[in-house]
């Protein structure tokens, strides 16, 4: 919030930006340490838990601000953590089988992961003012209904290489 207690999304849309920069490095920095299989094991939780409170929550509170604040919008901004919740706590599992089979780096997601939220909603916002003020808060909460049906729905994705990334 400002000054006077008005809703800054932009604030959040940065903020939001800026975890999808440092999840990109993440798994590198810890790839470079000797764990322990408990340690292992902890480390992908704890950066669940982290992608869940950065691309599950924050994008609906992004939306709150916004605008999305109406009785109708209220299981959207409820709908997209869980579903990002959803998707995190079964890649966890299927990544944890994954492991004990093969040592192999993985090349395909099941499902859209939660971080690319950090590419498509500042995408979104960007075109706030083209859109109009007053249907941005619909459109925000379309795009937030489709991406939470994306995280739990099959398909596989290619895993996008460390210069993808980085062009996006």
């Amino acid at each position: 919030c400002g000054l006077n207690g008005s809703p800054h999304p932009e604030y959040g849309v940065i903020c939001l930006m800026i975890s999808g920069l440092c999840d990109m490095f993440d798994g590198k920095v810890a790839r470079t340490k000797e764990r322990t299989v408990p340690e292992k094991n902890f480390g992908i939780q704890i950066d669940s838990l982290s992608d869940l409170i950065c691309f599950g929550i924050l994008p609906s509170v992004i939306g709150y601000a916004v605008g999305m604040n109406s009785i109708i919008d209220l299981p959207i901004l409820l709908v997209f953590p869980l579903c990002a919740l959803i998707r995190l706590a079964y890649f966890n599992v299927m990544e944890e089988e994954r492991q004990k089979s093969t040592t192999d780096v993985r090349k395909v997601y099941e499902g859209l992961p939660v971080t690319s939220v950090a590419l498509l909603l500042p995408l979104l916002y960007s075109f706030k003012k083209d859109i109009g003020i007053e249907i941005f808060p619909t459109i925000y909460g379309i795009a937030l209904l489709l991406i939470a049906v994306a995280f739990i729905t099959r398909f596989k994705i290619k895993k996008p290489g460390m210069r993808t990334m980085l062009a996006f």
